[in-house]
C-alpha cells in the first residue's frame, strides 16, 4: 500500500502508538493511514469521514483510536 495510490493527500494529524511500532495520520481526504514504522509501510487506511478532519488521538493504556471532524463525527475503534 502507499499513500499516494490515489494521489497525492495532505497529512493533518499524527498520532503515536505506546511503542512507536505504528504511527496513525489523519489525511486532509478524511482517510486514515496506519503505518506500521517496523517494518516501513503502510499497514491499513480506513475512511473515516468526508468533511474537515480535526484530530486523532491513540490512548495509551485502552489501545483504541478516537478520530473527530467537523461533520460532528467522533469514531472509537480498537487497534
Amino acid at each position: 500500500n502507499s499513500i499516494s495510490k490515489g494521489g497525492h493527500k495532505d497529512i493533518l494529524f499524527i498520532a503515536r502508538s505506546n511503542g512507536g511500532r505504528y504511527i496513525y495520520a489523519y489525511a486532509e481526504s478524511g482517510t486514515l493511514y496506519i503505518f506500521n514504522t517496523e517494518e516501513n509501510l503502510v499497514e491499513s487506511s480506513r475512511q473515516m469521514t468526508t468533511k474537515n478532519p480535526l484530530g486523532v488521538i491513540h490512548h495509551k493504556s485502552r489501545n483504541v483510536i478516537i478520530t473527530y471532524a467537523n461533520d460532528a463525527s467522533l469514531q472509537v475503534w480498537k487497534v
